[in-house]
């Protein structure tokens, strides 16, 4: 199960050495040879990490600071929508400080392509690859630790948008840093999102993201990606699933799940109520941050019921 949540398109982590390989660099990217001398006078180039569909990050060592980075750059071919998204992620972002979410370092434009430097994190994994190996204890302290990372996004009137395992690193020492912040919600206001078009991963996208009500997204259409993700890690199912995107969201729009302790007894009562207001289809029922969230787990966790 966990390897079908494990995928991500922008890998913000070195899984090995934080070592350069430019001799490999140009065959190996698909960014034009002007993006990457124009980059090559900033930073030294190193291998690729991920791409995804607009962009490609690379391993690079800031040539001033003398610094590992993960450099995430946007491809020439790029529409102005997603320009714009890669602008606000940078800004979302970097308007952040909290040792639970990557943090940006820096940004500009090579060649006419626009980048954005992010922390490193060394032999970090996913959520899922992490997850899939860990007992029912280690991921629920994980858990709590996301939930932290994401409310501090939250205080600061921050939407993530697209909470998924993949796009959640932990780091060797066992901490948890949120990453990619291209469909967050801006403080400002800004919509960069048309009416009636879903937005983030069907798989852990709440009831108004399904719907495409972006007047309703709030802080708690994150806690239901939380509520997603506790069910999956109770018992390695996901609470909502379907054949097809039109199966799938009618029953996330129905709210209506499998509840955990008729899949496994062993699961906590006090967990599963946490799961089961995460996951009401009114946004106002469930808790209203992930920090409210964090606090329900963890003292779930710290008194276990009955």
């Amino acid at each position: 199960m966990w390897e079908s949540v494990s995928r991500s398109a922008d890998t913000l982590h070195d899984a090995s050495s934080s070592g350069s390989d430019s001799g490999l660099l140009a065959a190996a990217v698909p960014l034009p040879a002007a993006v990457l001398a124009e980059l090559e006078a900033s930073y030294e180039l190193g291998r690729e990490l991920g791409r995804g569909v607009s962009g490609v990050v690379l391993l690079a060592r800031d040539r001033t600071l003398d610094r590992a980075v993960a450099l995430k750059v946007l491809r020439g071919d790029a529409s102005e929508r997603q320009r714009a998204r890669f602008a606000r992620e940078g800004r979302l972002a970097a308007s952040l400080r909290h040792p639970g979410i990557v943090a940006v370092l820096g940004s500009g434009v090579a060649a006419g392509a626009p980048y954005l430097a992010y922390e490193l994190v060394p032999g970090a994994r996913s959520l899922a690859e992490v997850i899939s190996g860990a007992d029912r204890p280690a991921r629920l302290a994980l858990l709590v630790d996301l939930g932290r990372a994401l409310g501090a996004a939250h205080g600061a009137g921050i939407v993530h948008r697209d909470v998924k395992p993949a796009n959640v690193l932990v780091a060797p020492d066992g901490s948890v840093r949120l990453t990619d912040f291209g469909l967050g919600s801006d403080p400002q206001g800004e919509t960069l999102t048309q009416t009636g078009v879903m937005v983030g991963t069907p798989l852990f996208m709440a009831p108004e993201l399904i719907r495409g009500k972006h007047a309703a997204v709030c802080a708690a259409t994150d806690v239901w990606a939380l509520g997603v993700l506790l069910y999956a890690c109770c018992v390695d199912a996901l609470p909502f699933e379907g054949p097809d995107l039109l199966t799938l969201g009618t029953r996330i729009c129905s709210g209506e799940f499998l509840p955990l302790r008729e899949l496994d007894p062993g699961v906590d009562p006090g967990v599963e109520a946490v799961v089961a207001r995460a996951l009401q289809v009114d946004p106002q029922a469930r808790y209203p941050d992930a920090g409210a969230f964090a606090d329900a787990l963890q003292a779930a966790l710290a008194e276990p019921s009955a």
